[in-house]
């Protein structure tokens, strides 16, 4: 593992492993930008042709302040070593940033000191409003260490993949880093959480809505994180423990309750019909312990033992008693599909 040396002038890395690991504070920041943050090859090069790094602190004088700084800050605490990702992982080598990635939460975890620079603030009292609370890669970097410090000067992510990547350390997950893949890199997660994991609330999403003929490809699993924005309430039930969830690549496994579902589409005034079922998952929502999420399924064989999830763009929420089906009709505009369940 390397860090930079803190009580020194220039940017000098130096490289630990095993039991010989030091202290160490660590740094949670946003990068500049890919071209102007200075990176590991930039600190190579500097010592073979600028040992006094004059050309950094022009080329990238952003970058190369935030770095001496965090130096500094972690100097004054006592620190002598400190991480930073942007320079002291080789991010041209793709099985060493692969490694990196995958071990990066119990990094943040073992640190002695998290200090979490925020580059966009200008007062105290605008801490809130700083974009590190909504980029994606500091939540790890929020949760994992025992202690955080902000100094001065929703998550998002530059690359799609990186949605996904920045939580493997949170789920205690070890995948490779397939970058390319887009939003399928979401759904490996997934489908490792699942391998550990019976919370059947991990579908318990919502995609975006339709527009109007529905179109699109609905899923098993979401593709992006931003799809569970509505399922905070959602806990496991206390069933839930007993419950096999199975995965593989095209399928899941698992139990769940079913009831027989009348769906009603009011299209060109034509209603229609077709073998849906409500598949009532075991977890429960916190407003109230008899309410139960429920995601719609068709049945894709007659002996009912395999199913496929449609009309991912909603959840039904059901209650005891009653029989249920959902009424799917236009709005005024004649593009928003307008939902309704009912009970008879």
């Amino acid at each position: 593992m390397r860090f930079l040396r803190t009580d020194t002038d220039t940017l000098k890395l130096i490289s630990f492993s095993g039991s010989s690991m030091p202290e160490y504070a660590i740094l949670s920041h946003r990068w500049e930008g890919e071209k102007e943050e200075i990176k590991y090859r930039d600190l190579l090069k500097a010592q073979r042709r600028d040992p006094k790094q004059q050309y950094l602190k022009n080329a990238k004088p952003k970058s190369y302040a935030k770095i001496k700084n965090s130096c500094k800050v972690a100097l004054r605490d006592n620190y002598k070593y400190i991480w930073i990702d942007s320079c002291c992982i080789d991010q041209s080598d793709t099985l060493e940033l692969s490694e990196s990635i995958n071990s990066m939460f119990d990094w943040y975890h073992k640190s002695s000191m998290c200090y979490a620079y925020l580059g966009d603030i200008e007062e105290p009292f605008s801490l809130a409003r700083s974009q590190w609370f909504t980029r994606g890669w500091t939540l790890q970097e929020l949760i994992a260490p025992a202690r955080v410090t902000f100094y001065d000067t929703q998550r998002r992510t530059t690359k799609p993949e990186d949605l996904a990547y920045c939580l493997l350390g949170i789920f205690s997950v070890n995948m490779p880093l397939l970058y390319g893949e887009g939003t399928r890199a979401f759904v490996r997660l997934q489908q490792e959480i699942l391998k550990t994991s019976d919370d059947q609330s991990i579908l318990a999403f919502v995609r975006d809505g339709p527009e109007w003929p529905f179109e699109g490809q609905d899923s098993l699993l979401a593709e992006s994180p931003l799809q569970f924005a509505g399922s905070c309430n959602f806990l496991p039930s206390a069933a839930s423990g007993s419950i096999l969830m199975a995965p593989t690549s095209k399928t899941i496994e698992t139990t769940l309750m079913l009831c027989p579902l009348r769906l009603r589409h009011d299209l060109d005034s034509k209603p229609g019909h077709a073998p849906y079922w409500l598949g009532i998952l075991h977890c429960t929502d916190r407003s109230g312990t008899l309410t139960h999420p429920a995601i719609i399924l068709e049945a894709v064989d007659e002996s009912l033992s395999l199913f496929r999830r449609v009309y991912s763009y909603m959840l039904v929420n059901v209650y005891p008693g009653g029989d249920c089906y959902v009424s799917v009709g236009r709005d005024e505009d004649g593009k928003t599909p307008s939902i309704s369940v009912h009970y008879e």
